[in-house]
């Protein structure tokens, strides 16, 4: 067993102390700004549109109906003179169902944290999958501009780069799993059409059946 020395222990618990206490003051930042918001900004992003989807969720009523719909944005401040209405499939409304118990605020900050978290998992994957190279190049994958766009706007493109980051990561190992991840991309279907046709004629050479079982079971779950 190789000793490691105490100062490189010392400066990674540095580094770790360091990347937590910015996260921290990140997240805080992020509930202060979103909870404070009095401007109405918050209610014209693509978020409403999924918070109005779990409210209907949760009372019954239909997630795409433009009134109900309306009044309920309507009622949390929305300047628009439009409804907002969920564009992606009935899948979808397994991620809307949390902020359907919640007002608009608490939901806003949970969804936000929802995207971080996606984006910071897909990078931390995505640089494993690559080696997990020393020089933190992945680091720049931040800075991407759809990627700094995913928050203010609050659109699901985060959660789909999940479920391909996780694919890609499990798709060996553990094939259900990894199938079963797509059904993340399925938020948006129309985008990964030509992806499926490969994914089906690469299951049928690689006898990989487990990968489409759990991608149909996560679109049916």
């Amino acid at each position: 067993m190789t000793d490691v020395p105490f100062g490189v222990n010392a400066k990674n618990m540095l580094k770790r102390i360091a990347a937590a206490l910015i996260l921290v003051a990140a997240v805080s930042f992020l509930a202060f700004f979103l909870v404070r918001d009095k401007s109405g900004r918050s209610t014209n992003r693509d978020f409403i549109a999924y918070w109005a989807a779990g409210q209907c969720l949760v009372r019954g009523q239909n997630p795409y109906d433009a009134a109900t719909v309306f009044a309920l944005q309507k009622s949390v401040g929305l300047q628009q003179r439009k409804p907002q209405i969920m564009r992606n499939p009935p899948s979808a409304l397994i991620l809307t169902l949390p902020l359907g118990l919640m007002d608009a605020k608490p939901a806003i900050l949970l969804w936000s944290l929802a995207i971080i978290a996606s984006i910071v998992i897909s990078i931390r994957l995505i640089w494993i999958l690559h080696g997990r190279r020393s020089d933190r190049l992945h680091l720049i994958g931040y800075t991407f501009a759809p990627v700094l766009m995913c928050v203010p706007t609050g659109q699901t493109s985060a959660f789909i780069l999940l479920g391909m980051a996780l694919f890609l990561y499990w798709h060996e190992r553990r094939p259900l799993l990894a199938g079963a991840a797509l059904a993340l991309c399925a938020l948006k279907p129309h985008l990964f059409f030509p992806f499926w046709l490969v994914l089906l004629v690469w299951s049928l050479n690689r006898k990989a059946h487990r990968v489409v079982l759990g991608a149909v079971l996560g679109v049916v779950i």
